[in-house]
C-alpha cells in the first residue's frame, strides 16, 4: 500500500516492544515509555500489528483475548492502543492497519472485537462496523470513550 508520501506500506505482526514508542507519544504523553509494557502484552493470544513505512513503525494496534466486562465470550479479543504517528494521519494507514488487526481476530476465530475508544475517534471505528454499547464514559488520564465492538459472522 502507497499512503500518500509515505511510500509502501506494510501491515504486520511486529513485537510489543515496538508498539512502546507510539503507544507513549500519541496514547500517553503523560506516562514513561517504560510503563507502555500492558499487562498482557507476552500472553500467547495476544497480537500486536505495526503498519511499517520506510523501516518505520507509523501505526499500531494490539489485540488481546479477553472478554468484556461482565461477559464470558472465550473467543472475544479486544483492541487497545491503536494509534498513528501525526505525520501518517489521513492517509488510510489506520484503516489499513484496523483492516489487518480485523482479519488476523476473524482467522483466530473471534467473536466480536471489543475496545473502549476516545471519543475523538469513535467515527473512525464506525466506518468499520463497529457499533456503540456504552458511553460516553470518562477513564482517567486519558479522556471520554465509548464502549465499541465489532462481530464477526459465525
Amino acid at each position: 500500500m502507497d499512503a500518500h508520501g509515505l511510500g509502501l506500506v506494510e501491515c504486520t505482526l511486529i513485537d510489543p516492544r515496538e508498539t512502546w514508542p507510539l503507544r507513549q507519544a500519541v496514547l500517553r504523553p503523560h506516562e514513561t515509555e517504560d510503563e507502555m509494557d500492558w499487562a498482557g502484552d507476552a500472553l500467547a493470544t495476544t497480537f500486536h500489528v505495526g503498519a511499517l513505512a520506510g523501516g518505520l513503525v507509523v501505526a499500531i494496534g494490539s489485540a488481546y483475548k479477553e472478554a468484556r466486562p461482565g461477559r464470558h465470550d472465550a473467543h472475544a479479543y479486544r483492541l487497545r492502543g491503536m494509534a498513528t504517528s501525526p505525520e501518517a494521519r489521513g492517509t488510510g494507514v489506520g484503516g489499513a492497519l484496523l483492516r489487518h488487526v480485523l482479519d488476523a481476530c476473524r482467522e483466530r476465530g473471534a467473536t466480536e472485537l471489543w475496545c473502549n475508544a476516545r471519543e475523538t475517534a469513535s467515527g473512525f471505528y464506525v466506518r468499520f462496523a463497529f457499533e456503540t454499547l456504552e458511553g460516553p464514559f470518562e477513564l482517567p488520564g486519558t479522556g471520554p470513550h465509548f464502549l465499541m465492538r465489532h462481530l464477526f459472522d459465525r
